[in-house]
């Protein structure tokens, strides 16, 4: 479709270049000069007199066929390039993800025996970070409450007890449990 306006519109100047340079030339005081035409305003004005305004389009058939293939090829080129570059940076995305997710898990982690792991204590210590006291707006105690609670919900959605200590992989799966939390309690403030 993009191809067939394109030739629509610039056949006209091509039929009116093609006249003019096809056309007889002269030597007029050394300098070289058409026999038919003087410039391209006359052209048209002469081609619109004599043949009428299709003339215009004369040509349109051949200059499509040559062009119209190029426009498929260049509009197919075009989207394996754009959903080549939009993997890549959903790759991208994901490493960038990836790399975030380690740094917060290491940041809170306490080291066990079988590696990092995310405890009660450590899910408390990120909750606190995540939503200070002052933006839950409630007592000491309530508020250490609340992060105990918001703790053993987090260990819970993520199938462990509410002393259960989460790996890195568990702590992925369990993220959006975490981020419903701290969402909730940010709210409720709000």
């Amino acid at each position: 479709l993009s191809a067939f306006f394109a030739v629509g519109a610039n056949t006209p100047a091509d039929v009116v270049r093609t006249r003019l340079y096809n056309q007889p030339f002269k030597m007029v005081d050394g300098v070289r000069r058409g026999e038919w035409y003087t410039g391209s305003v006359q052209c048209a004005g002469m081609i619109l007199k004599d043949e009428g305004p299709l003339a215009f389009w004369k040509g349109f058939t051949g200059h499509f066929m040559r062009t119209g293939p190029h426009y498929v090829a260049a509009f197919i080129v075009i989207g394996w390039c754009q959903r080549t570059a939009r993997t890549w940076k959903e790759k991208s995305n994901q490493k960038s993800w990836d790399r975030s997710m380690v740094a917060a898990f290491n940041k809170f982690a306490e080291p066990t025996e079988g590696g990092p792991r995310w405890t009660n204590a450590s899910l408390q210590t990120a909750l606190r970070t995540a939503c200070p006291r002052a933006a839950v707006g409630c007592s000491e105690r309530e508020y250490e409450a609340l992060l105990r609670a918001d703790a053993a919900a987090v260990l819970s959605a993520a199938g462990k007890g509410a002393e259960g200590a989460l790996r890195y992989a568990e702590f992925v799966a369990a993220s959006p449990a975490l981020d419903a939390v701290v969402a909730r309690r940010l709210a409720e403030r709000a």
